[in-house]
């Protein structure tokens, strides 16, 4: 739903204007029976098109009070950063398909530091007995994102992984030497023809699995990385820490991640229309 049309449905729905529309409604249905409808300008439809009116305008000046921009944009931000935690939180049951041991442990320990940054934030004493600042609502945000696109990366690279484990190296290696074997006493150049084609097919495999092998390693060092800004950055947070730089910090780190999962899921994608 566009911003604007969101920002009209919550202007029609605030507590205030509906107050006012409740109480407008119930003196009119008082006083309906007492009202020289005759006289008054649309007769019958003259009081309810006075309240609608009011209501209107009510709903009007919501829609263009900077105050009421403000609320909203702090009630979408708090929904954000809900959402963000609920999708985190179902992202890990899925990584828990696909991760082993060691990746358990590791995924165990970002969704602790997520909970207590969420906690901090939502449970806080010191949060609760004052107005949380755009800072720290931007900086909680933006860790919750790093903890999605963590969770995310996480799949995507134990489903890669596997992958390549997948592989025989020890058969593809015998192979080669097999048919280079061949090339010695083959006589038939067709048949020498489509060995060689067969040991190069075979070399150029192994060259793109050990190219992706050190993608995945690259992707690992990533993982450990972002593992390690989750845990730093929820220090900050429940410390109270937090700037504009921590912002700029934690949005780098986060699209550095999105690209990263997004190079992986389109080699998927490649791999499976191939």
């Amino acid at each position: 739903m566009d911003m604007k049309l969101r920002l009209l449905v919550s202007a029609f729905l605030r507590t205030r204007n509906l107050a006012v529309l409740l109480i407008l409604s119930g003196l009119l249905l008082t006083a309906y029976p007492y009202l020289p409808l005759t006289a008054i300008p649309l007769g019958q439809f003259g009081p309810v098109a006075a309240v609608a009116a009011v209501y209107i305008a009510l709903v009007f000046q919501s829609f263009f009070s900077a105050r009421f921009y403000e609320e909203f944009a702090k009630k979408q931000k708090i929904k954000q950063i809900r959402n963000l935690n609920y999708m985190s939180i179902r992202l890990s049951s899925e990584a828990r398909k696909y991760t082993n041991a060691t990746y358990q442990q590791k995924l165990k320990k970002v969704m602790e530091d997520k909970d207590d940054i969420v906690n901090s934030f939502f449970h806080d004493k010191r949060s609760l007995r004052r107005e949380r600042s755009e800072i720290e609502e931007n900086v909680v945000e933006q860790a919750l994102i790093l903890a999605v696109s963590y969770v995310r990366l996480l799949i995507n690279y134990c489903k890669r992984k596997r992958e390549l484990e997948s592989h025989n190296y020890s058969e593809i290696y015998d192979r080669i030497n097999a048919n280079k074997r061949k090339l010695n006493f083959v006589q038939d150049p067709f048949i020498e023809d489509d060995l060689r084609k067969t040991v190069e097919m075979d070399e150029r495999l192994l060259e793109r699995l050990k190219e992706e092998r050190n993608e995945l390693e690259r992707i690992r060092a990533r993982l450990d990385y972002l593992e390690s800004m989750i845990n730093m950055y929820k220090h900050r947070i429940i410390s109270g820490v937090e700037t504009e730089e921590t912002v700029k910090e934690m949005e780098n780190a986060v699209n550095e991640a999105m690209a990263l999962d997004n190079a992986l899921e389109e080699h998927r994608r490649s791999r499976k229309r191939i």
